[in-house]
């Protein structure tokens, strides 16, 4: 199991600037080539000599192409993020247990320079060493092998100290057919449980609304979830029932209803104009199954919400 740091930005948190994922993992002296073990073993004292070294393995890490330098900082993103992992290895308080840190990064340039840069050394000079040494699939072989990976994460948000479990599959042989890189979002199903909205949290007052209008709008919080949009339209509208349910309104219809929450000085004019919006969109998903954006049902559940709110 992984676990996920992010930093984002003081004065907006919802931008994360950079993150990565730790895990635990160990370097197996004995699938070494001698050079390389002697590489890893130099600096160990003799009585310590193992055939297996706890390690931490950094399994994603990014930062975000805007904020790759701060400033007049001499030292970019990139680099201070590894020196702060760093850091846990020579703290006084290093839970770790470990003495390395390892990294399978691609076999590219980019990347390669960016660990070597920050004092990782390589374990095999090439591919096909790694291959031989680690039972890794000739290409000959990938045929044979299943077309995918799947990946499982449990996050911990830095934030709330909220919990999720993510799911993450990498189709590989849609991006051989697509000649994509293998790691493209577009090559990539993430599925995250429990569902949330969208970069938003539903209320937190909610346990002091009238059980009515409390079903309804966990119901329809729900179907958002869910991208459900047809029932988070149809939701939303069965909220303004409810309210007037609750509120006694009388009405032959909800556009009836709604005016006359304004005549009982329950809403403003302006008010019910917002609701009235809200009603077309129910109904156009109703008789004209309609499937509104995404956009238009977080507008809509800005709307719902300031009015449960007061």
């Amino acid at each position: 199991m992984g676990k996920s740091c992010c930093f984002t930005l003081d004065e907006h948190p919802e931008i994360i600037v950079c993150a990565f994922t730790i895990s635990n993992d160990s370097i197996k002296t004995l699938l070494l080539p001698r050079s390389r073990k002697d590489k890893v073993i130099k600096a160990i004292p003799r009585q310590k000599h193992m055939r297996s070294y706890p390690a931490v393995l950094i399994g994603r890490l990014g930062v975000h192409k805007n904020y790759r330098q701060f400033g007049d900082d001499e030292q970019r993103v990139g680099d201070q993020l590894m020196d702060f992992i760093k850091a846990w290895f020579v703290d006084n308080a290093n839970k770790t247990g470990c003495r390395f840190i390892v990294v399978d990064a691609y076999n590219e340039q980019r990347p390669l320079h960016y660990y070597k840069k920050n004092g990782f050394v390589e374990l095999f000079s090439t591919e096909e060493q790694e291959k031989e040494y680690t039972d890794l699939p000739k290409e000959k072989e990938i045929d044979d092998l299943d077309y995918g990976m799947q990946t499982y994460y449990i996050l911990e948000c830095c934030g709330c100290e909220s919990i999720s479990f993510r799911t993450e599959y990498i189709d590989y042989l849609k991006a051989q057919y697509e000649e994509t890189d293998v790691n493209a979002d577009s090559n990539k199903t993430i599925a995250i449980y429990p569902k949330q909205l969208k970069n938003r949290k539903e209320l937190s007052s909610i346990y002091y609304l009238p059980a009515r209008i409390q079903d309804v709008y966990e119901q329809t919080i729900l179907a958002l979830k869910g991208d459900s949009r047809l029932l988070a339209a149809v939701g939303f509208r069965a909220i303004l029932e409810a309210i007037c349910i609750e509120e006694k309104i009388k009405g032959q219809n909800l556009e009836q209803k709604i005016n006359n929450l304004v005549k009982n000085r329950l809403i403003t004019e302006k008010e019910a104009e917002r609701l009235h919006t809200i009603r077309f969109l129910g109904n156009d998903s109703v008789h004209e199954m309609e499937i509104p954006s995404d956009k238009r049902l977080y507008l809509v559940l800005d709307i719902i919400e300031h009015l449960l709110n007061n």
